[in-house]
């Protein structure tokens, strides 16, 4: 073999381990740009079809939570208004937390369908509570269905896990 060239062997393998290189960048860039695109086409709708891998973070809050259920009255009456509301309190603490853990885990085309689908639900909630009028029905009223919300949250957190 005659190298007519000015450069040497050693040169000539280093600029091909060079040329080697970026080639492996440029396909390791590319399909990291397709996993991107992919997972960017996958909606909020198509998580929530997905079955969990675990129920890590939804065992979690259940346990975090078990001492709010406890404190529900079995039977509650007017009475216990304050204390319904404060066990609301908590819930809607929880729900906000799971809402901004969640909302980490998205995308940003699946963080706008969840804002927008989390906006709906507080506006269906507020109707629902504005129906009644009642203060001790809208205490219970309120932490059911924020308790409720917040488990589809981490059912869905699960999901995206």
């Amino acid at each position: 073999f005659r190298n007519d060239s000015d450069t040497t062997a050693a040169e000539t393998v280093q600029t091909e381990k060079t040329a080697d290189k970026d080639d492996s960048k440029d396909t390791a860039k590319t399909e990291k740009k397709t996993k991107e695109t992919v997972q960017e086409k996958v909606t909020l709708a198509d998580l929530k079809k997905k079955t969990p891998k675990n129920t890590e973070y939804s065992d979690d809050l259940a346990t975090r939570m078990k001492p709010v259920h406890r404190a529900f009255p079995a039977e509650p009456d007017y009475e216990d208004t304050e204390l319904i509301n404060e066990l609301g309190g908590t819930w809607d603490d929880e729900l906000n937390d799971v809402y901004q853990t969640l909302m980490k885990k998205l995308t940003p085309s699946q963080q706008e369908e969840l804002r927008a689908e989390q906006r709906k639900w507080i506006k269906e909630r507020d109707a629902k509570l504005s129906e009644s009028g009642d203060h001790f029905v809208n205490a219970a009223l309120f932490y059911d269905l924020t308790m409720d919300r917040t488990y589809v949250l981490a059912d869905l957190y699960d999901k995206v896990k």
